[in-house]
């Protein structure tokens, strides 16, 4: 009778091929998990910036419409704009201007991109350098 060879063929992966995987994908951890957070503060910052650009579009659309909004400093202008005012008079009367979806929490990091000119009207800084108060 005739024995077949026996083969010592492995199956599977050595362990020194198992690290080298191990240590492959925990530097790509390494390197992505920091990203994370740049990209978390980046949207924020674009939603500040939006938010931002909503609030004085809807003051100056306002204004064309002939609102005189209410408050003396920025941050008073900025609540007027998100509370919103009726058009009293003209081809606008009964229409309400007002910011949509901008809620108390999102609304702290709206401020240092909003200033004012030299009239009192609120004006966009895409650079963020208004104070917050």
């Amino acid at each position: 009778m005739k024995t077949r060879p026996t083969s010592r063929r492995q199956r599977g992966f050595s362990l020194i091929e198992l690290l080298t995987v191990v240590a492959v994908i925990g530097i790509i951890a390494a390197i992505a998990v920091p990203n994370l957070g740049n990209i978390n503060s980046a949207s924020q910052a674009a939603m500040n910036q939006r938010n931002a650009q909503s609030i004085v579009n809807t003051y100056h659309s306002g204004l064309a419409m002939g609102i005189v909004w209410t408050g003396t400093d920025r941050n008073e202008k900025i609540d007027a704009v998100i509370a919103g005012q009726t058009v009293p008079t003209g081809v606008f009367a009964g229409q309400t201007a007002k910011a949509q979806g901008i809620v108390g929490e999102l609304l702290t990091g709206v401020y240092p991109y909003i200033g004012t000119d030299t009239g009192g009207h609120l004006l966009y800084d895409k650079s963020g350098g208004q104070s917050a108060n």
